[in-house]
Protein backbone atom coordinates (compact mmCIF):
# COMPACT_ATOMS: atom_id res chain seq x y z
CA UNK A 1 0.00 0.00 0.00
CA UNK A 2 1.49 3.36 -0.95
CA UNK A 3 0.28 6.52 0.87
CA UNK A 4 -2.87 6.33 2.93
CA UNK A 5 -4.00 10.01 4.31
CA UNK A 6 -6.88 10.57 6.25
CA UNK A 7 -8.22 14.47 6.84
CA UNK A 8 -6.67 14.72 10.43
CA UNK A 9 -3.70 14.46 13.01
CA UNK A 10 -3.36 11.05 12.07
CA UNK A 11 -2.96 9.14 8.57
CA UNK A 12 -1.62 5.68 8.05
CA UNK A 13 0.95 3.78 5.88
CA UNK A 14 2.21 0.47 4.81
CA UNK A 15 0.61 -0.51 8.04
CA UNK A 16 1.68 2.20 10.59
CA UNK A 17 -0.02 4.99 11.93
CA UNK A 18 1.81 8.00 11.67
CA UNK A 19 0.89 11.47 13.94
CA UNK A 20 0.94 14.22 10.97
CA UNK A 21 3.44 16.91 11.37
CA UNK A 22 2.00 20.30 12.86
CA UNK A 23 2.48 23.61 11.95
CA UNK A 24 2.72 26.80 14.56
CA UNK A 25 2.40 30.14 13.84
CA UNK A 26 4.34 31.94 17.04
CA UNK A 27 3.23 35.27 17.83
CA UNK A 28 6.25 36.94 16.51
CA UNK A 29 5.04 36.01 13.14
CA UNK A 30 7.92 32.62 12.54
CA UNK A 31 6.73 29.44 11.98
CA UNK A 32 7.67 26.07 13.90
CA UNK A 33 6.91 23.00 13.16
CA UNK A 34 6.31 19.91 15.69
CA UNK A 35 7.57 16.58 13.90
CA UNK A 36 5.33 13.83 12.82
CA UNK A 37 6.24 10.44 14.20
CA UNK A 38 5.09 6.53 14.09
CA UNK A 39 2.05 6.03 16.56
CA UNK A 40 1.23 2.05 16.01
CA UNK A 41 1.99 -0.59 13.82
CA UNK A 42 -0.65 -3.49 12.40
CA UNK A 43 0.31 -7.02 13.07
CA UNK A 44 0.44 -9.19 10.62
CA UNK A 45 -3.32 -11.01 11.59
CA UNK A 46 -4.87 -7.54 11.42
CA UNK A 47 -3.45 -5.91 8.29
CA UNK A 48 -2.36 -3.13 7.12
CA UNK A 49 -5.43 -2.11 5.82
CA UNK A 50 -6.07 -1.97 9.62
CA UNK A 51 -3.82 0.99 10.12
CA UNK A 52 -6.39 3.04 8.29
CA UNK A 53 -8.91 2.36 10.38
CA UNK A 54 -7.54 3.57 13.27
CA UNK A 55 -6.12 6.64 11.93
CA UNK A 56 -9.53 7.28 11.02
CA UNK A 57 -11.08 6.21 14.74
CA UNK A 58 -7.91 8.40 16.30
CA UNK A 59 -8.90 11.33 13.95
CA UNK A 60 -13.06 11.12 15.25
CA UNK A 61 -11.44 10.90 18.99
CA UNK A 62 -9.98 14.27 18.98
CA UNK A 63 -12.67 15.64 16.94
CA UNK A 64 -15.27 14.71 19.92
CA UNK A 65 -12.81 16.14 22.48
CA UNK A 66 -12.73 19.66 20.71
CA UNK A 67 -16.79 18.82 19.94
CA UNK A 68 -16.99 18.31 23.80
CA UNK A 69 -15.20 21.51 24.48
CA UNK A 70 -17.29 23.68 22.69
CA UNK A 71 -20.74 22.82 23.59
CA UNK A 72 -19.14 22.55 27.27
CA UNK A 73 -18.07 26.44 26.21
CA UNK A 74 -21.49 27.15 24.57
CA UNK A 75 -23.54 25.79 27.64
CA UNK A 76 -21.95 27.87 30.04
CA UNK A 77 -22.78 31.42 28.13
CA UNK A 78 -26.54 30.19 28.15
CA UNK A 79 -26.41 29.13 31.88
CA UNK A 80 -25.27 32.27 32.67
CA UNK A 81 -27.93 33.97 29.86
CA UNK A 82 -30.42 32.25 31.68
CA UNK A 83 -29.32 33.11 35.21
CA UNK A 84 -28.92 37.23 33.98
CA UNK A 85 -32.54 36.90 32.78
CA UNK A 86 -33.80 35.57 36.02
CA UNK A 87 -32.54 38.46 38.02
CA UNK A 88 -34.72 40.79 35.29
CA UNK A 89 -31.97 41.72 32.78
CA UNK A 90 -30.72 40.23 29.60
CA UNK A 91 -27.39 40.76 28.59
CA UNK A 92 -27.54 39.61 25.50
CA UNK A 93 -24.42 41.40 24.04
CA UNK A 94 -22.36 39.91 26.46
CA UNK A 95 -24.19 36.31 25.36
CA UNK A 96 -23.17 37.09 21.66
CA UNK A 97 -18.87 37.94 22.66
CA UNK A 98 -19.37 34.78 24.34
CA UNK A 99 -20.75 32.34 21.92
CA UNK A 100 -18.96 34.04 19.68
CA UNK A 101 -15.66 33.43 20.85
CA UNK A 102 -16.89 29.84 21.51
CA UNK A 103 -17.33 29.19 18.34
CA UNK A 104 -14.34 31.38 16.71
CA UNK A 105 -11.59 28.79 19.30
CA UNK A 106 -14.07 25.75 17.43
CA UNK A 107 -13.07 27.41 14.09
CA UNK A 108 -9.52 27.94 14.68
CA UNK A 109 -8.98 24.23 16.49
CA UNK A 110 -10.86 22.53 13.46
CA UNK A 111 -8.65 24.60 11.09
CA UNK A 112 -5.67 23.19 13.00
CA UNK A 113 -3.54 20.22 11.05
Amino acid sequence: MASEHTDGRYYARDGLVYKAPVQHDEPDGSTSFSLGFPVCKMLEYVGEDAAETVALLMNQGEQATHLREVNAALVEALRDALNHMTLGYCAEDALLERINAALARAAVQEQAP
